[in-house]
């Protein structure tokens, strides 16, 4: 659990100190009640370098994504007195409003509000974490861990007074560090299938002040660990299939990745059904655009030298995408 937990550290390098920010991510869309819902848990600069401290809370509720109804974004912002976190586990609060309770290992609940909306919703944890780790000394330090790449889901919704019951798969994952958004954006998606046992968390992103780009694949699948990519010295390849333009920016809302290592090979094609800018842009300075998607997964394990079909499943899951600058876009 403490993996999860507020991992500020007070660091002599002020200038990093500036740039740090740290959040905890949710994730989830249930097709039967047609409801997404992402949400965002963040705070930033707590050294106070710079006056630009603060706590927020940010993300986005679909009321309908079949129908496309409109978004209702949150952004609401907090002092940094309003922000209690724990170091033990991932237990916090941005006012008495808006928090994480840690029940178990296993077991969150995340409560928030904001205008028009409430929500009440239980994480269950269904399989094992994964974690990436990127380090550019003087310039950037990044952790991320996928807490729950898989997690089932159930509780409340409340738009307009009308009470949502959700019951369904989601996601948590927990970012924190210190780097300049000019220097680092990416791209990244997830999906989980709880029929098969399966949890998939793919990325990729340019190392800062290099031309060399990264993409991996974390994969859970019937208790078995596997990590594909180029820092495995793996094939990976992720190939936007499809664009749209947004306010002068190109972003992709289709997209294939392939990568495979000696054992296991994976083919994935997503397609965002709905794509929408991020409020709050997790206090980063740059476009981060949410999306739900619709995914067709294939999974291989190589047996007897011959690949044979693992899994060949499609469902939902969530992706984003930023103003990425190293892709060619059209």
């Amino acid at each position: 659990m403490q993996s999860d937990a507020f991992q500020w550290r007070k660091s002599e390098n002020r200038l990093l100190s500036s740039y740090y920010r740290e959040w905890w991510f949710f994730a989830t869309y249930d097709p039967k009640a047609d409801v997404g819902f992402c949400m965002g848990y963040n705070v930033q600069d707590p050294l106070r370098t710079f006056n630009k401290e603060r706590s927020s809370m940010a993300g986005m509720i679909w009321p309908s994504v079949q129908k496309q109804q409109k978004v209702i974004d949150v952004e609401d912002y907090f002092t940094l007195d309003d922000f209690k976190a724990n170091e033990h586990n991932a237990s916090m609060q941005i006012t008495p409003n808006n928090y994480i309770q840690v029940l178990d290992s296993e077991n969150y609940v995340i409560v928030g509000s904001s205008h028009n909306v409430k929500w009440w919703l239980q994480f269950t944890q269904t399989c094992y974490a994964c974690r990436e780790v990127i380090q550019v000394p003087e310039v950037i330090q990044l952790d991320w861990i996928s807490y729950m790449p898989a997690a089932k889901v159930k509780g409340i919704i409340q738009i307009d007074g009308r009470n949502i019951s959700i019951d369904t798969i989601g996601y948590h994952d927990h970012n924190y560090g210190s780097w300049p958004a000019s220097l680092f954006d990416w791209i990244w998606s997830q999906f989980n299938h709880a029929e098969s046992d399966l949890a998939i968390v793919t990325g990729s992103y340019k190392l800062p002040l290099t031309s060399e780009s990264v993409g991996y694949a974390f994969i859970r699948f019937r208790g078995k660990r596997i990590k594909i990519g180029t820092l495995c010295a793996n094939s990976f390849e992720l190939i936007p299939l499809e664009w749209k333009n947004f306010n002068g920016k190109m972003y992709c809302v289709r997209a294939q990745v392939k990568t495979h290592n000696k054992d296991w090979k994976l083919e994935m094609e997503y397609r965002a059904q709905v794509s929408d800018r991020n409020p709050g842009d997790r206090g980063l300075g740059l476009f981060v655009y949410e999306q739900i998607s619709h995914f067709s997964v294939q999974l291989y394990e190589k047996v007897s030298n011959e690949w044979k079909v693992a899994a060949n499943v499609t469902g939902y899951g969530f992706s984003e995408w930023t103003d990425l600058k190293y892709f060619n876009k059209p």
